[in-house]
């Protein structure tokens, strides 16, 4: 039986091969309608389900920079998760040991982060961008895997 998350699984894979069509042809058109149907469905999906690579694929194909990609997804993704983590809290669903264990796993997160930052020094962004779609692709086949 196929779930949610294992439908999405499959979008992301189409959206992220798509994607790489379009990258290897160097067309750099933004086809409006598939926009629109992307922006709406990585919404709903995000919302749904916390599943934010298609977000990631909406963003990457309106903004023109990896500097405007990251203010962008950085705003979005503050805004999705302070909604979900108050949400969640008064769900019951967010517990203190939860909070512990995010504290203890923020030293990895923070390396983590260093370690991105201190790569974007010095990978040219192109490059980046083929890893962005390609990591897409990968953590859709997962969720896919996963839901099975």
């Amino acid at each position: 039986m196929v779930d949610g998350s294992s439908g999405s699984g499959f979008l992301i894979v189409i959206v992220g091969l798509e994607m790489l069509g379009e990258y290897k042809e160097g067309s750099g058109k933004k086809a409006k309608a598939a926009l629109i149907f992307i922006g709406v469905l990585s919404g709903l999906l995000c919302g749904l389900y916390g599943v934010g690579a298609l977000l990631g694929a909406y963003m990457s194909r309106v903004t023109d920079g990896s500097h405007e990609f990251k203010a962008n997804i950085c705003v979005v993704f503050l805004v999705e998760n302070t909604l979900r983590i108050m949400f969640y809290t008064v769900c019951g669903i967010l517990t203190f040991s939860n909070f512990i264990q995010a504290v203890k796993l923020a030293p990895f997160m923070l390396a983590g982060l260093y370690l991105g930052i201190a790569c974007s020094r010095r990978i040219s962004e192109t490059t980046v961008k083929k890893l962005v779609i390609i990591m897409l692709i990968v953590s859709g086949i997962a969720l896919i895997i996963k839901n099975l």
